[in-house]
């Protein structure tokens, strides 16, 4: 398993490299040890890597190598047939051999793929759900231990969002919450990460991301979600947390706590709007949450 999830983690070309010469190098050991040795399943390892690894396409081109390779060692090692049919036959139910487990492995792969985006994202908005969330929160967390860059955390809910259910209905309400992640989306990098995390809560994952950073996205975001509220006529508003890392706490759910503490102190100061904190000495307990309620962080 270990070997799987390392060769996961390599770049694909690089994968798609390997694979290749692996096919060479059993086409020339193919050829060593003669045609009275079967040696044709042993292919299947390549062309499995590249489909599985890499992508469908990747697979075909690998089993178009491995089926190239077996025909020249077994033409270089003098295989006579009784007839040159038999040759193509022969290679060609090869290469057709590969090229079905390619597909194989290749459509495994993306029910793989879809099961997983599935596992990981939020059915209605499409958005990450929350343990997808905290995942990438963790790797963030090693991330910023390791090269010592901030990163920032965002959680907000929606102010007057049980208004909207109860008297436009549901079907209103799930058209807000699509429209917020739309909204945030389209104002956030392609590698910060946006999450709901359940109702009316969302966060957000901003990478890299020091205090002043921050704020600017903050403030450009609160300024959309807002236009958007306004233009379908959604007396909606957000409550924002925001908390800075520049020496993270110990896992995401110490951290989420922490940003949670600064969205209720965020509503209970008449909502619509952000506070501000950051984390610049390592946590190692709890206690610290319970001190955020009652902290008076800078507000926006």
């Amino acid at each position: 398993m270990r070997a799987l999830v390392w060769i996961e983690r390599q770049p694909k070309a690089a994968v798609l490299a390997a694979m290749l010469l692996m096919a060479g190098l059993l086409g020339w050991t193919d050829y060593l040890t003669g045609v009275e040795i079967a040696f044709s399943v042993f292919y299947f390892l390549p062309i499995a890597g590249a489909a599985y690894f890499v992508g469908l396409r990747a697979g075909m081109v690998v089993a178009g190598v491995s089926a190239l390779s077996w025909l020249l060692a077994d033409q270089l090692g003098g295989h006579a047939y009784s007839s040159a049919p038999i040759g193509v036959w022969n290679t060609l139910n090869r290469l057709l051999s590969f090229v079905v487990l390619a597909g194989l492995l290749g459509a495994l792969r993306r029910a793989y793929e879809d099961q997983k985006e599935l596992a990981y994202s939020d059915g209605l908005t499409g958005a990450r759900n929350r343990r997808r969330f905290l995942e990438l929160v963790d790797l963030e967390i090693g991330r910023a231990r390791r090269f010592r860059r901030p990163f920032t955390v965002v959680l907000f809910d929606l102010d007057g969002f049980k208004a909207v259910n109860d008297r436009l209905g549901h079907v209103e309400g799930d058209a807000v919450l699509r429209a917020v992640v739309e909204t945030t989306r389209s104002n956030l990098r392609e590698t910060d990460v946006v999450a709901r995390l359940g109702g009316d809560e969302f966060a957000i994952l901003l990478a890299e991301t020091d205090a002043e950073a921050a704020r600017r996205a903050v403030a450009k975001l609160q300024g959309s979600l807002a236009e958007e509220m306004q233009k379908h006529e959604w007396p909606v508003s957000c409550s924002l947390g925001v908390l800075t890392c520049i020496d993270p706490p110990v896992d995401a759910d110490d951290l989420v706590r922490l940003v949670d503490a600064l969205t209720y102190a965020a509503k209970t100061r008449g909502k619509n709007t952000a506070v501000f904190d950051v984390v610049a000495a390592r946590l190692v307990s709890l206690t610290t949450a319970s001190r955020a309620r009652s902290a008076i962080p800078e507000s926006s």
